[in-house]
């Protein structure tokens, strides 16, 4: 079963989109999808919407990764796993950029860099604090039984 660690992001985008979209730990970018935005541009596209969504509060983005077990699944698999979990949890209305890692030899991992406000019409992204865990888990359990 994955893991699914989300952390907030308070002082750039572009770095943890660096780090994300990295060549050299997704087989040149063939493993790197996104949703509502460019991979190339997506820093830019998520602070322009975040001015026009200002809700108050220091968070920026969102830093999701997803870690599976050695040999749990191929990067394909682990792929196809983090864009269905990113559909469930954000459904379709946030911008999202993802990749799978496969440099790494004990585990493959999905990191993700979701933005904290949508465009139609802009609105920050809003739920309590205790429920998004939550939300989290029980999309990532149905999603990877799914793929069983």
């Amino acid at each position: 079963m994955a893991v699914t660690k989300i952390k907030p992001i308070r002082v750039t985008i572009k770095a943890s989109l660096n780090y994300i979209t990295n060549p050299g730990k997704t087989e040149d970018c063939l493993f790197v999808s996104s949703e509502h935005c460019v991979p190339e541009t997506a820093a830019v596209e998520f602070q322009f919407l975040l001015d026009k969504a200002r809700a108050g509060g220091n968070t920026i983005g969102r830093h999701l990764i997803q870690s599976f077990a050695p040999g749990e699944v191929t990067p394909q698999q682990a792929h196809e796993i983090g864009k269905k979990l990113m559909d469930e949890i954000l459904g379709g209305q946030y911008a999202y950029v993802m990749a799978t890692h496969v440099d790494t030899f004990l585990h493959t991992t999905n990191p993700f860099c979701r933005q904290t406000a949508n465009g139609y019409p802009p609105a920050a992204f809003s739920h309590r604090q205790s429920r998004r865990p939550r939300k989290c888990r029980s999309a990532q359990s149905v999603v990877t039984r799914s793929q069983a």
